[in-house]
């Protein structure tokens, strides 16, 4: 089995093994898929968890204990097939521990849990983070799901726009041609507003990356249509907003994260950096946030 099912008698929600990766949220009401479906000549993925890096690392490497590891974007999480620790029709629970593939490129022995959760038009997700080693463990966590936009046929993508929930004004971290850090800023990118319109061309630069935005939730929004979808956003210090540039592809991803790529000038040091968490020995993390379909 591939994929497992939640479902009630508003969404059907699936969840792929590999990655313990979202696939679909299918709107029964509307007949309308909100999770873009992974056309592979544009972005092959759906909605991937991030770990144990967010974005990339300076040349693919980085160093603990005096020892250099080598890491792909984004870790691995996203590309390994979980257990299944708990279901029932309405909720998931999917495990991944360490193992002695992991450690060569990681150095922390862990357990991963991601918890969906179906409550009428919500979807809830948790990752989990547990340090099963005897030092204490350092990690970046974060989430990349990718919706659908326009939802209906007769729409298009610049029909659209995101609105935050409270005015932001808010710099954009801007990034280099290979996807770093390169510690300069669009000042006031946001500048008291709470809206952002979808423009293929906002992306052509990659990625709009936000620090400590105050809003606890983005929707997606249409000028033509009442449906909206709602993803929290609340206490993440991190917020990526991503369409792969020079596709034109009908797809928006909203990325809340504990963490984010490398800078240019990166030391190479996993301790030293930019947002990296900490967690002590026998300790959880847990980061939440939620899809609701309006």
């Amino acid at each position: 089995m591939e994929n497992l099912e939640l479902q009630n008698e508003l969404l059907t929600v699936r969840i792929n093994f590999k990655g313990a990766e979202l696939s679909s949220i299918y709107n029964k009401k509307r007949n309308i898929e909100h999770i873009w479906q992974a056309d592979s000549d544009v972005w092959a993925r759906h909605a991937p968890m991030l770990f144990p890096i967010v974005g990339k690392v300076k040349d693919g490497k980085y160093i603990v204990d005096d020892k250099e590891y080598n890491l792909g974007q984004h870790g691995f999480a996203r590309d390994k097939v979980f257990d299944l620790d708990e279901i029932t029709s309405t909720k998931a629970i999917l495990k991944l521990e360490s193992d002695d593939e992991s450690l060569k490129v990681y150095p922390f022995k862990f357990n991963l849990y991601v918890k969906y959760t179906l409550i009428g038009a919500r979807l809830d997700v948790s990752y989990i983070v547990e340090n099963t080693d005897s030092k204490e463990m350092l990690f970046a966590i974060g989430a990349h799901p990718g919706f659908t936009v326009p939802f209906e046929v007769n729409h298009s993508f610049e029909d659209y726009y995101l609105e935050f929930e409270k005015n932001e004004t808010a710099d954009k971290l801007l990034l280099s041609n290979d996807g770093l850090l390169s510690g300069e800023i669009h000042k006031k990118f946001l500048d008291d507003t709470n809206v952002i319109p979808l423009k293929f061309s906002t992306f052509s630069k990659d990625a709009l990356v936000f620090e400590n935005l105050q809003s606890t939730y983005i929707s997606i929004k249409s000028i033509k249509s009442d449906i909206s979808l709602k993803m929290g956003i609340e206490n993440f210090p991190l917020l990526g907003i991503w369409t792969m540039p020079g596709f034109n592809a009908p797809y928006i991803c909203i990325e809340p994260w504990y963490g984010v790529a490398d800078s240019e000038d990166s030391s190479g040091y996993f301790k030293d950096k930019k947002a990296i968490n900490t967690l002590s020995v026998d300790s959880k993390f847990e980061m939440k946030f939620f899809i609701e379909i309006n």
